[in-house]
């Protein structure tokens, strides 16, 4: 079994932002490649492991999750030195005031995000989140001295720590979506010395944060039989009142929606139950905010799912997650691909 906590804390360092999953691909590959029949990088910035199950015939079983994670772009350098910036993929600007950033040039550059004092913020923009092009960069660099290291263009990254919290608990950043990725490679683990009923294409994707373009190119260039989504959802706050959130801590959620295949749902809703692992299962009227919809009418159309792993504080710079709940999802694939009975090639009229 994988050392979940251990392996975050080695990605925590790893730099990820949409567009510059390179520095993440050799991490992922060296992991993989022990597990894997065969790895490889295609020229979007997927990394592909495949496992075989050596049976004639066999199914492609896609197993998705994203290795982008939410980041900066340099727009501009001030004429006092000041760094410009935009963000990649869905920040909450309340978050960044006093934020400690890294940037991605020549050299990185280590910076602060400037922040008004309290009491000197005009009282019509008290309490009001900033607009993110008032706000930019304190590097300590004159402009003469940045502009040989940064440029416009360069991607920008939080600089945070991360720990193993008590009750089995993890923060980090970039938990969105790479601890998923994690657990699909713990799938395959859990999978070694036994018998498995599909192909698995286990596909860490690139740029999901700003749009589909590695799960799309990737499900035309391998047509998989079926997919299962791994990425995080929601989870329920301390003292929150947002019940139709998944829980922390209750194992991985597994989704019912009017969009995707409610057959492969029900097929990994039973997987789940005969794993004997503890799991949850939500609904939802439509997108899931996943590449799961974008891969359900790809090709000539993939049955689909999303596994979730439950998540506070997405798309923060420090994300919390429960690595039971990774033990969770990454069992539940494992049971489904051993012994898991449905079929992608099957003809549905209405699969709802």
């Amino acid at each position: 079994m994988l050392e979940y906590g251990k392996l975050l804390t080695e990605l925590a360092s790893v730099v990820s932002v949409s567009s510059r999953e390179d520095k993440a691909h050799d991490w992922f590959v060296d992991l993989c490649t022990p597990i894997f029949d065969e790895v490889y990088t295609d020229h979007n910035g997927t990394v592909t492991a495949i496992k075989r199950c050596g049976k004639p015939e066999a199914e492609k079983l896609m197993l998705d999750a994203h290795l982008d994670e939410i980041g900066m772009v340099v727009t501009d350098i001030t004429e006092k030195g000041s760094v410009k910036f935009a963000s990649v993929g869905g920040i909450d600007t309340g978050i960044l005031p006093a934020s400690e950033l890294i940037i991605y040039g020549k050299k990185t550059v280590r910076g602060i995000v400037a922040a008004a004092p309290p009491h000197l913020v005009p009282e019509s923009q008290r309490g009001k989140k900033p607009d993110i092009s008032s706000l930019y960069i304190d590097t300590g660099y004159t402009k003469e001295e940045l502009s040989k290291i940064v440029s416009k263009g360069d991607l920008i990254g939080f600089d945070t720590s991360s720990s193993k919290l008590i009750n089995n608990k993890f923060y980090s950043k970039g938990l969105d979506d790479r601890a998923c990725a994690l657990c699909i490679i713990g799938a395959v683990e859990l999978l070694k010395n036994k018998e498995i009923n599909y192909d698995i294409y286990a596909v860490f994707t690139s740029r999901e944060e700003t749009g589909t373009l590695g799960a799309v190119t990737s499900a035309y260039n391998l047509r998989p039989d079926m997919a299962i989504v791994v990425d995080v959802d929601h989870a329920r706050l301390p003292e929150g009142e947002d019940i139709h959130h998944c829980v922390m801590g209750k194992g991985g959620s597994i989704t019912y929606t009017g969009t995707l295949s409610r057959r492969l749902s029900d097929a990994l809703v039973k997987s789940a139950k005969d794993s004997g692992l503890p799991y949850q299962v939500t609904a939802t009227g439509g997108h899931t905010g996943t590449n799961a919809h974008d891969l359900a009418v790809a090709c000539d159309g993939i049955p689909t799912v999303v596994l979730s792993l439950p998540l506070k504080n997405m798309h923060t710079p420090v994300e919390i997650c429960s690595l039971s709940d990774m033990e969770s999802v990454a069992g539940i694939i494992a049971e489904f691909a051993s012994n898991g009975t449905f079929s992608g090639k099957e003809v549905v009229l209405i699969d709802r």
